[in-house]
């Protein structure tokens, strides 16, 4: 079974590192300072309130604009934050689904960010796709200024991200 770490952001079974969906997609690209903070406390105050959208709204900008998604959207949150597993091609990998959840009555993943469109992100809902098998895949930018954008995966984006996503598995730890 697999174990996170959240110092370090690391996957264990065992005694063995199962290298993480992000670490497998990373291309080396720098980010800006304090992004990965805020995108931790934005993805918290996410993960609260999808447990709890009765709740209060967040206090903080991207979380509010994920309180606005979740107010137009209805989604039925079946798993927030969960620890997935899978194995492409007899390479294990592991990651951290931000949302699991009934929308418009389809099975969907969604995978929140705080940060520009990248390429990665579609194989990074990919790689989550192969193993819950969702109707729908999104991935949703959630913007400073309370606002958001849905970025739904056609069969041909995710299909693109299946791809990208198993090059870089095949790739990863090679020299």
């Amino acid at each position: 079974m697999i174990q996170y770490r959240e110092d370090g952001h690391t996957y264990f079974d065992g005694d063995e590192v199962i290298p993480s969906v992000t670490q497998i997609l990373s291309d080396g690209t720098r980010y800006t300072p304090g992004s990965a903070e805020r995108g931790t406390v934005a993805h918290e105050a996410c993960a609260s309130f999808a447990l709890d959208p009765e709740g209060l709204i967040p206090d903080n900008d991207y979380a509010q604009a994920f309180a606005m998604w979740v107010y137009s959207r209805a989604p039925k949150f079946l798993e927030v934050e969960e620890v997935l597993e899978g194995c492409l091609n007899g390479k294990r990998y592991a990651g951290r689904l931000d949302g699991l959840a009934m929308i418009d009555g389809k099975l969907t993943v969604v995978d929140w960010k705080t940060g520009a469109k990248a390429s990665a992100h579609h194989a990074q809902v990919a790689a989550y796709a192969l193993v819950k098998r969702p109707a729908k895949c999104l991935v949703l930018y959630l913007h400073k200024d309370g606002s958001y954008d849905e970025d739904w995966l056609s069969a041909t984006k995710l299909a693109a991200g299946v791809t990208q996503f198993t090059k870089a598995i095949m790739d990863y730890g090679t020299i």
